[in-house]
């Protein structure tokens, strides 16, 4: 995450609609992402429907937190930033999980 969105995907054409990035993976691996947190003046979300989103999680500027789950069910689920920060319609990503 940065100023820039997750990946810098402001810089890849992403935005509301077109997710960047986009993590393809087969059905039951495990799945292993750290998240760091290179913007210096702002906090920012990361969750990822169905499978890392029970709780809110925001990283402070500078914070790195690591994910860790096994795919199980298949389909294309939404990562994304559940605080608001001034990038916020940029941080839309999508996990692809296939048979």
């Amino acid at each position: 995450m940065s100023m820039y969105g997750y990946n810098d995907s402001m810089l890849e054409g992403a935005g509301p609609s077109t997710p960047w990035p986009v993590i393809r993976v087969t059905q039951n691996t495990t799945v292993n992402i750290t998240v760091c947190n290179a913007d210096t003046a702002q906090a920012h979300g990361f969750q990822i429907s169905n499978y890392f989103d029970s709780k809110v999680v925001a990283l402070g500027p500078r914070e790195v937190i690591h994910v860790s789950f096994i795919a199980t069910e298949v389909g294309n689920f939404r990562i994304y930033c559940a605080i608001f920060c001034t990038i916020h319609p940029f941080m839309n990503g999508e996990l692809l999980v296939t048979p």
